[in-house]
């Protein structure tokens, strides 16, 4: 994910879990999970022509999987 800003929402994923109590080592994995299956999806949809906002918008579709 070399997007600009892809970075960013890695580090307030992982903040945002660390502010909910989550262990740092299992915040990182969950937050790089979110962000990477987030971007996948936005890749299925839209293909190489994605912006950094459309990857936030699949985070609620990735957080409420089973």
């Amino acid at each position: 994910m070399t997007r600009g800003g892809t970075g960013d929402l890695l580090t307030g994923s992982i903040g945002g879990l660390l502010s909910k109590g989550v262990d740092p080592y299992h915040a990182a994995c969950l937050a790089s999970y979110i962000v990477g299956k987030s971007g996948l999806l936005a890749f299925k949809k839209l293909g190489y022509s994605y912006y950094t906002s459309e990857i936030l918008d699949n985070y609620s579709i990735v957080m409420n999987e089973k």
